[in-house]
């Protein structure tokens, strides 16, 4: 099953070693999208089967390339986290698979004069309002 995978556009190179600007040779070069990651599992045979010998199963993964977990690779992010939990699948530990949610570093509201005064408003008069609007509603029918 593909993991990562390039876009459409995209080729697989297979002179790359040679000092040339890169460029798709139809009939040479792989067209995309190209696998760059894959992972295959091998079940085992249910039991009960009437088979006369057991196969074990594994799991694998497989990356086009290591670069993505050499040293300064490493913390860009994404990458750590494919590779734990790669390994993690490879040695069935599933349940410890994870993808934490990127942080928010900054948050920037794009508002006009005119929404500003109208968010300003709804904040200072609005919201205390509807809370005294709704204690006079309880006040109200606990008077009863």
């Amino acid at each position: 099953m593909p993991l990562v995978q390039t876009a459409a556009t995209a080729w697989g190179e297979r002179s790359y070693r040679l000092s040339i600007t890169p460029q798709y040779d139809r009939g040479v070069d792989l067209p995309g999208p190209v696998q760059v990651a894959s992972s295959s599992e091998r079940l085992t045979p249910p039991k009960g089967s009437n088979l006369p010998f057991s196969v074990r199963g594994g799991r694998i993964v497989l990356f086009g390339s290591a670069d993505f977990v050499a040293n300064d690779r490493i913390q860009v992010p994404g990458n750590l986290t494919l590779f734990l939990n790669a390994v993690n699948w490879c040695v069935d530990r599933d349940v410890q698979l994870n993808v934490p949610p990127r942080p928010i570093e900054r948050l920037q509201l794009s508002l006009t004069q005119k929404e500003l005064s109208r968010l300003r408003y709804s904040l200072l008069l609005g919201v205390p309002g509807a809370a005294a609007l709704f204690g006079l509603i309880v006040f109200w029918t606990r008077r009863r």
